[in-house]
């Protein structure tokens, strides 16, 4: 959605509301409730910590059939608008071939959250150089293929980007697994991500589990 502001700035806010409905809808999400102040993950209970699924389960295949379409959706919205999504999106995808029935309710866990959260989404506003708000006003008066006469911005009209990375120590299922349960390697791994802003919006995000097993 693009706005106008009496100061002449511009700001645009993008979401896929309409399609994360949608994707509510085809899964049964839309007759929940909505709860906006919920998180990606249910409390207690770490992705990490669900155990694997049993081969024999009859009802896996079908099971598994499901989990990668919901999976697969919140994929799509992960990687177009959503970075609050990416770090549930890393552990739920790591069960993608064969989903406990544990996994299979986090996802649509997850996804109650994002039908809930339907509106949320990225924004820029052009008034803004650094800070995390959003921006990009047209045309600047240095934009020399709007103005025969631009001149060079001024610092505080450069729009810098702004990058924040972190990353945590350790698994994830924290004190919801018992000592003593063995557990694959892989899930000893730190989680790494980072965002890329400019504009005072996102415009690069990732949250991933590192390649080595640091604890």
């Amino acid at each position: 959605t693009w706005k106008h502001h009496t100061d002449g700035n511009l700001s645009v806010h993008l979401c896929q509301s309409a399609f994360t409905e949608f994707t509510a809808h085809r899964f049964g999400v839309d007759k929940m409730n909505q709860t906006p102040n919920m998180t990606p993950y249910r409390s207690g209970k770490p992705i990490d910590s669900i155990p694997n699924a049993d081969p024999d389960d009859p009802d896996l295949k079908r099971r598994t059939k499901v989990y990668q379409s919901i999976v697969g959706s919140i994929n799509w919205l992960a990687t177009c608008t959503r970075p609050d999504i990416a770090p549930a999106l890393t552990f739920l995808s790591t069960y993608i071939q064969a989903p406990h029935e544990q996994h299979y309710k986090a996802a649509i866990y997850a996804l109650r959250y994002l039908y809930s959260t339907a509106e949320y989404g990225i924004s820029f506003h052009s008034s803004a150089s650094t800070t995390v708000q959003a921006f990009n006003h047209f045309p600047h008066h240095h934009d020399k293929e709007a103005y025969t006469d631009a001149v060079p911005p001024s610092p505080s009209e450069c729009h810098q980007l702004t990058a924040f990375s972190d990353a945590c120590w350790g698994g994830q299922f924290g004190n919801a697994v018992e000592d003593g349960t063995p557990l694959e390697m892989f899930k000893f791994r730190s989680l790494s991500g980072f965002l890329i802003c400019r504009c005072g919006g996102p415009i690069a995000w990732k949250a991933v589990r590192q390649k080595r097993t640091a604890l």
